[in-house]
């Protein structure tokens, strides 16, 4: 209660700036802040276009994954998405409890999907400690900030990354293109 990551108003911000919207801020001391988003008025009734099967939508092989989100609700999220298409989930809220179970997870996970920023261990200290335990292990780091806010120094895993916030069809198929090895995404 009272602390936060910031993720939540990073988010809203670049979803409102890439809709070609604003954000104003009214603060005062001790009374709060109000927030005004701004977006460009509708133009006419879109055209609801067909959308294939989710299903169809993303060819996956089925893999053991494991999820490390600080989020609940975003954890809650990715695990029943992942679900959704056949993936065993090893779900966890930080990457200390993530390390301490790796060893007992069964089957082996395949795939690392870490939030990149995270309170305690970040996503890219996650990865690096859990490719040195799994070597192969391919990874993919989602965040609200961008890409190279997580690409900070150096690093010897890879690089594939999904934006916040992600629709169930965009994690499962960034899921299935990194377990199918596409460049970058195995650690080494």
């Amino acid at each position: 209660m009272g602390k936060g990551t910031g993720l939540g108003l990073a988010t809203v911000y670049g979803a409102v700036r890439h809709n070609g919207g604003h954000i104003e801020v009214h603060s005062e001391l001790d009374k709060g802040s109000m927030f005004k988003i701004y977006l460009p008025a509708a133009t006419g009734v879109p055209a609801a276009a067909p959308r294939p099967p989710l299903a169809s939508a993303v060819q996956a092989r089925r893999a053991s994954i494991l999820l490390v989100e600080d989020d609940d609700a975003v954890r809650g999220f990715a695990s029943s998405a992942l679900k959704r298409f056949g993936h065993q989930i090893h779900a966890f809220a930080n990457g200390e409890d993530a390390l301490t179970a790796l060893s007992s997870l069964t089957p082996t996970p395949e795939l690392l999907i870490t939030d990149g920023i995270m309170p305690g261990m970040n996503g890219r200290a996650l990865a690096e400690q859990v490719a040195a335990r799994l070597p192969g292990i391919r990874v993919l780091f989602v965040s609200g900030y961008p890409q190279d806010a997580i690409a900070e120094g150096t690093s010897k895993v890879g690089s594939e990354f999904l934006a916040k916030p992600y629709s169930v069809e965009q994690l499962a198929r960034r899921a299935s293109e990194v377990l199918a090895g596409t460049k970058h995404a195995k650690a080494v």
